[in-house]
């Protein structure tokens, strides 16, 4: 198969996609910034250990926090195990057209577990939430892979259905 510009064009936006998959698990799950202290950060790759090092560290076992965590760690090892083959994707789809065809569906996968560990992000904010004492400023910035993640599945779309098949 020759190499085309869509085929490249497209190959680029499923493999930022992929990048994104890989690291968008750095993204906090959750931040604080204590009034006068230190700020601390917790992201997904942190609870790979299936525990939490600095939010929940003294959770007891069997509660819904310790499941959550659990859930996040397995979430963003999957998220990185599934970047590194989807790269791999983007990458030969470039030269061939039947790894080509499966990035919509691979896009559209990566998509939803970025969506997947926003909401992951927001429930264990809010969990937080609850257990936190006033005077800190906690936040998450685990919606950005999904919000960046939808701008370049928009463009992998775009650019598939616009630019022609020749070269």
């Amino acid at each position: 198969m020759k190499v085309s510009a869509k085929n490249v064009i497209c190959g680029i936006f499923v493999c930022a996609l992929a990048l994104l998959c890989i690291f968008g698990p750095f993204t906090p799950l959750l931040r604080s910034d204590y009034v006068l202290e230190i700020s601390a950060t917790e992201t997904g790759y942190d609870l790979i250990t299936m525990r939490s090092p600095v939010y929940f560290a003294e959770i007891s076992a069997g509660s819904f926090g310790v499941v959550l965590i659990d859930l996040i760690g397995i979430l963003s090892l999957a998220m990185c195990v599934y970047g590194i083959v989807m790269l791999a994707c983007g990458v030969l789809g470039i030269f061939s057209a039947k790894i080509g065809r499966a990035w919509k569906g691979l896009s559209v996968a990566a998509f939803i577990l970025f969506c997947v560990y926003a909401l992951a992000g927001c429930v264990y904010m809010f969990l937080f939430l609850d257990r936190s004492s006033a005077g800190q400023i906690t936040t998450t910035a685990a919606y950005v892979p999904a919000l960046v993640g939808m701008v370049f599945y928009f463009l992998f779309c775009v650019f598939k259905k616009c630019l022609p098949d020749k070269q």
